[in-house]
């Protein structure tokens, strides 16, 4: 996620499309063109925006699965369902899948 949001900040500066107007050998107003069609600063914000909504989107998948890791004793499936020995325990639970519920809503 890091990577493509670094990257894409690379790509929208003038330096990199004079760059790759200069690799593409582009010229005068060939390249004054190519350098002003590409507009990559808006998709820059919503790309940020969708990377960071999967990262904790996955974040908190991951904090279920390490609840569960650490509770292991604690749970176990029954008819289709998790079933936790306290009151307590199950109430952290659902707290967790609503946080995952939530997040997965950001993804649409």
């Amino acid at each position: 996620g890091e990577e493509a949001k670094t990257k894409l900040a690379e790509m929208v500066t003038d330096e990199y499309k004079e760059k790759r107007a200069d690799d593409a050998g582009l010229t005068g107003k060939y390249k004054d063109l190519f350098k002003t069609s590409i507009q990559l600063e808006g998709e820059l914000t919503d790309v940020n925006k969708t990377i960071d909504n999967v990262n904790n989107y996955l974040s908190k998948i991951d904090d279920v699965f390490n609840f569960l890791k650490e509770n292991k004793s604690n749970w176990e499936v029954k008819n289709n369902r998790v079933e936790f020995k306290s009151m307590s325990q199950v109430t952290k639970y659902n707290s967790l899948i609503t946080m995952v519920n939530t997040a997965a809503s950001r993804l649409k």
